[in-house]
């Protein structure tokens, strides 16, 4: 039974992988708003497949690896074809030229950093009750490259803010091979912060559904990295404060 219960969370995360190839196939085609919603519908299957897994008790070793064989093509592989797209398409660089080449690199070195991020996740041990992560999530790196994005097609910006966007990445890039405290989005200790996350996490899956509110999203996953790393480097400190005490 309990093997048959594994197979649910495993097929949400094989529905990941799968809108992770669509989006690379609907950069290729040139749809590319589609491709970038594509990768925040990648964000809202991966938490889903998290939430079953612990609903159904089903964890496994094969659920995990898939998991992050899907992040990969997800998050490490789709940003980078949907940007480098956009910057040599039409953001002004030329695939050929020595800004392309730089283009490609920077977008090369965004999924080679998620590629280790992944694998480095795996070899880590994870005791009960871990309340960070070390680097940058790369379902954060998703997140935050595909709602910037999504905001760029939003307001119609300027074409040639395009190129930045693989300046965005290696900076999420260097985040993820990082060993910065990001916290977890697990049940707090106050009932009030809980309300808070919940009422959040609704609201995110009615806007990624409806393709609406990228700023939104864009600001919560920026604070929460931004703040949330904040929050653990304070934490980090008391405690080696307290050790030396």
């Amino acid at each position: 039974m309990s093997s048959r219960r594994a197979l649910v969370p495993c097929t949400v995360t094989c529905l990941s992988m799968m809108l992770g190839l669509a989006s690379v196939a609907l950069t290729l085609n040139g749809l590319y708003y589609w491709a970038t919603w594509t990768i925040l519908w990648c964000v809202l299957a991966d938490k889903l497949d998290g939430s079953v897994a612990r609903l159904l008790q089903a964890s496994s070793p094969l659920g995990a690896q898939l998991d992050s064989m899907s992040d990969l093509i997800s998050f490490g592989v789709a940003p980078a074809v949907l940007v480098f797209a956009l910057a040599t398409r039409q953001g002004g660089l030329t695939a050929g030229s020595p800004s392309g080449v730089l283009a490609a690199l920077g977008c090369g070195f965004y999924t080679v950093a998620a590629a280790v991020r992944l694998a480095r996740y795996n070899l880590a041990e994870h005791p009960a009750g871990e309340r960070f992560f070390s680097g940058v999530p790369t379902t954060s790196g998703g997140a935050i490259s595909g709602t910037a994005l999504a905001i760029w097609f939003k307001y119609q910006l300027p074409e040639s803010w395009l190129p930045y966007g693989v300046g965005l990445l290696v900076l999420l890039g260097v985040g993820m091979l990082s060993s910065l405290p990001v916290p977890k989005v697990v049940p707090r200790r106050h009932r009030a912060v809980n309300i808070f996350q919940m009422a959040n996490v609704v609201a995110v899956y009615l806007c990624g559904i409806l393709m609406v509110f990228p700023e939104y999203l864009f600001a919560l996953v920026s604070g929460y990295i931004v703040f949330g790393t904040l929050y653990g480097l304070l934490s980090a400190g008391e405690q080696r404060a307290q050790a030396q005490e």
